[in-house]
């Protein structure tokens, strides 16, 4: 197999002829050229904001599809979309196909697949969950993106199980495997590179955090309802009791900053909350990651999340809710796992965790000495040999 198709609507930039692409999926393109000729990606238009793009080599052929928002504006350009895939599918062989799931019409690969093609759909999350967990929703908005959403979920599992299905990690293999059945192989998928994964860090033991230290909480992701930011404001507005000088950092944007910011005001925190904003993948990044204290990942729904992942990769004590393939990821002491929606249950494990420092060595080193081989030239190659099983 010489070429690998991407189906991924990351959202590319063109200007002049050339393409533009975020920094954490160009890192997806480099890792897959490793092992393939030629590399195809087949993607949405994207917006310029004029931050973190990085320009794809000229090697990448980019198939563009028109802009949308949501699955619902994708119905929209569903002409478009068909007409373009048909088209790769029909003019390729031999070739590999990775197909992020859910992407809207994902199924039509299936439908025009040629010259003994293979398609592999990869789960990356449960959309049926996050339609359902999306608090930003009213009730009967959420329950009417569902049923709509139902035959388009049904049809992309069907297009797995008739080719090859793969999911990233076996919490989503569970959560979703009366759907998947037994063909669905597991494959973690992350976005670590051995480059920036020091033994050096681990060498040196957590810090004693008493409680005028200055402690840095950290939680990096969307700013979105379904992540649970809600919750863990609530618990370190009751953690600052405790340990006045800590701060809570906050990385990312997303549609529900404002709310946040009001409820920053509400529980009197703008001293203690710090939003740094979006942040590419990158130095930068991983500073913030270096000079943090305990990572807090409060999501209400997930796949495989992998900043989780990049925190244990930089020696941070992990604190998630038990959503999706997290649990399996903490399992074995390499974190803490509490309950969605849980105030009581964050703050326990945040007062437990800063004082023990014993117990953050226990964690950090037995994280990192899982993640050091979860690398993205590793998903590749695995996948790699997936794909050309019989």
């Amino acid at each position: 197999m010489s070429s690998l198709v991407f189906y991924c609507n990351w959202g590319v930039v063109e200007k002049g002829g050339r393409f533009f692409i975020s920094s954490i999926h160009y890192r997806y393109i480099l890792a897959a050229m490793e092992g393939y000729c030629s590399v195809i990606l087949i993607s949405k238009k994207g917006s310029d904001t004029g931050a973190d793009l990085i320009e794809l080599p000229s090697s990448v052929n980019v198939l563009m599809l028109p802009k949308f928002g949501s699955y619902l504006s994708a119905i929209r350009k569903f002409k478009d979309i068909a007409k373009v895939i048909r088209s790769v599918s029909v003019s390729h062989y031999d070739s590999h196909f990775y197909i992020r799931s859910p992407e809207p019409f994902s199924w039509l690969f299936a439908l025009f697949r040629r010259n003994n093609n293979t398609l592999v759909y990869h789960f990356m999350s449960n959309p049926v969950e996050a339609i359902l967990n999306n608090k930003s929703d009213m009730i009967i908005l959420r329950y009417t993106k569902f049923f709509l959403y139902l035959p388009e979920f049904f049809l992309n599992i069907i297009a797995g199980r008739i080719n090859k299905l793969s999911c990233n990690g076996i919490g989503l293999y569970q959560n979703l495997k009366f759907f998947f059945g037994s063909r669905c192989r597991v494959l973690d998928e992350s976005t670590l590179e051995e480059d920036f994964m020091s033994t050096d860090l681990m060498l040196k033991s957590a810090p004693d955090l008493d409680k005028d230290a200055s402690i840095r909480l950290l939680y990096v992701g969307y700013l979105r309802a379904a992540k649970g930011i809600d919750y863990l404001l609530e618990a370190f507005s009751k953690v600052l009791i405790h340990y006045p000088n800590c701060k809570l950092v906050l990385v990312g944007e997303g549609d529900y900053r404002s709310s946040l910011n009001y409820k920053v005001d509400q529980l009197c925190l703008s001293e203690s909350v710090v939003f740094l904003g979006n942040i590419p993948f990158g130095e930068r990044l991983f500073d913030v990651y270096r000079s943090s204290d305990v990572f807090v990942f409060p999501s209400l729904s997930e796949g495989s999340p992998r900043v989780v992942l990049e925190a244990m990769a930089f020696g941070l004590p992990v604190i998630a809710t038990d959503v999706g393939n997290t649990k399996y990821l903490l399992e074995g002491e390499r974190g803490i796992c509490v309950q969605p929606a849980n105030v009581d249950e964050l703050l326990n494990a945040i007062l437990n965790l800063i004082p023990d420092r014993l117990l953050r060595d226990k964690l950090r080193y037995n994280s990192f000495d899982y993640v050091k081989d979860k690398t993205l030239a590793n998903f590749f190659r695995k996948f790699k040999g997936y794909a050309d099983e019989a």
